[in-house]
């Protein structure tokens, strides 16, 4: 591995494929516990009655609490949480080889075969650009059947020409689940069981009892539902060694396919960009999702954050627009806690004293990229240290001047002059100059630190690993 001689300048990092995260289970690397405050905060500054929350990587749970009077099986309305369920129905129809994306609706709803709605396709129903309007009370009518509701919609004026832009709403999802009752054969409700619910032991979770379910909004679930619906999808589409989804599926979900339309209508407050039912709350320089969100009206939330393996479930029965700060919250907490996929944590910050301070990459290493980045939480306010980097295994440890020194010292490794802010916090650019399957070892250290030793004693974070990734 090279390095070119910083000036907050790139390295690399990341495993190639899909590499399980190894987490010490020291406190400080992987603890998410930091959390709790954030929806503490939520909840006192909201006056909410109670929330739950969990979260978890491959086979562990990292976090789970619930706040307030909520008790851990409580189930809610999920609003537009909804549609990441929907559209993991749809593509299940679409793994079994019942529809394809890019059907028309009019080939299976005769309804729609009018000039103005012949071209819509499943995928824009499902990405909100079938130019179809956004909302109607066809779709709460409790009255009609799924099937009734989409023949009606058939009827409806179009608020824009098809694929032309991004309107946000529920009629198109609606039109979508009906076609995939005629594609199967099997009532919403039946199909949902078939291949969602049952395969994943989702007891609490349905759309209620009505012939006409809002397929856009109209679930409800509890926290354990929806987070093993949360971790099939983490996990690439596999429960308890059953596919649920295919890998191709999960890529199309989650492929922003909006972005270059123009926004017509939209909840998002950051304008996110859309796949299929899906959120992409962040993308990488390159345009891959890197976190994922399922999302409702009253501030129920699912996400993966697909660079660190971790998935969490956030319930509370509120209103989306003053919770989403609190959430974006919940996500920076597990990302600056969690090294990236295929990063080993070794050891602990030295010597222990106050808060952890935590060394980790700000997203996957991967060869060639110029914009990744060490990140460091809980280090001293506004001091120097220097981050060393070295290209050899890191060690157990050895003691030196009072701290665990885990990068090899021979040969040398390299020194990196760095300081932190106010608030223990700093960020080295690291472009990643290296091959994939090359290891790279960091530690970052600290000198002055008050109460570790007094003036010039050092502090050092835990040691990371980081394995160089593919582009």
């Amino acid at each position: 591995m090279r390095f070119s001689q910083p000036r907050p300048s790139p390295h690399t990092l990341i495993a190639c494929t899909m590499l399980v995260v190894e987490i010490a289970a020291q406190a400080g690397c992987g603890d998410v516990s930091a959390v709790d405050a954030v929806v503490r905060d939520a909840v006192q500054q909201l006056a909410l009655p109670g929330a739950s929350l969990r979260i978890e990587e491959s086979g562990r749970v990292l976090f789970e609490q619930t706040y307030g009077s909520y008790g851990i099986e409580r189930v809610v309305p999920i609003a537009s949480a909804s549609k990441w369920l929907s559209a993991a129905v749809l593509m299940s129809c679409v793994d079994s080889g019942h529809l394809r994306l890019d059907d028309t609706v009019s080939s299976w709803l005769p309804a729609f075969d009018r000039p103005d709605k012949r071209g819509i396709t499943l995928r824009q129903c499902f990405l909100h650009t079938s130019g179809l309007p956004a909302d109607s009370s066809i779709v709460g009518d409790d009255t009609l059947t799924l099937q009734q509701a989409a023949a009606r919609i058939a009827l409806l004026p179009l608020a824009y020409t098809p694929g032309s832009a991004f309107l946000y709403g529920g009629v198109s999802m609606h039109v979508a689940g009906a076609v995939c009752e005629v594609a199967t054969g099997l009532a919403w409700d039946q199909l949902l069981r078939a291949r969602l619910t049952g395969p994943l032991g989702m007891d609490s979770t349905d759309f209620g009892t009505t012939g006409n379910p809002r397929i856009a909004g109209g679930a409800r679930s509890s926290l354990r539902d929806y987070a093993r619906f949360v971790a099939m999808l983490r996990d690439g589409g596999v429960s308890g060694g059953h596919r649920v989804l295919g890998t191709a599926s999960l890529r199309e979900m989650f492929t922003e396919q909006t972005s270059h339309l123009p926004i017509l209508g939209t909840p998002h407050p950051n304008n996110a960009p859309y796949g299929i039912g899906t959120w992409i709350e962040r993308r990488d320089a390159q345009g891959r999702a890197t976190l994922v969100v399922g999302a409702g009206a009253f501030g129920f939330t699912g996400w993966v954050d697909l660079e660190r393996g971790a998935g969490g479930t956030f319930l509370v029965l509120d209103r989306f627009p003053p919770l989403y700060p609190f959430v974006v919250g919940m996500f920076d907490s597990v990302r600056q806690a969690m090294p990236p996929l295929g990063s080993t944590c070794v050891g602990v910050d030295s010597p222990a004293c106050g808060r952890a301070i935590v060394l980790n990459g700000d997203r996957l290493p991967r060869s060639g990229a110029l914009d990744f980045a060490l990140t460091v939480a809980g280090a001293p306010s506004a001091t120097a240290g220097a981050v060393a980097l070295a290209t050899d295994a890191l060690t157990a440890g050895v003691p030196v001047l009072g701290v665990s020194v885990h990068v090899p010292l021979a040969p040398p490794p390299l020194l990196v002059a760095v300081s932190t802010g106010a608030d223990g916090t700093l960020r080295l650019p690291l472009p990643v100059i290296a091959e994939v399957g090359q290891a790279l070892g960091v530690q970052a250290f600290f000198v002055g630190t008050a109460g570790c030793g007094g003036p010039g004693a050092l502090s050092a974070s835990q040691a990371l690993r980081l394995l160089v990734q593919a582009p």
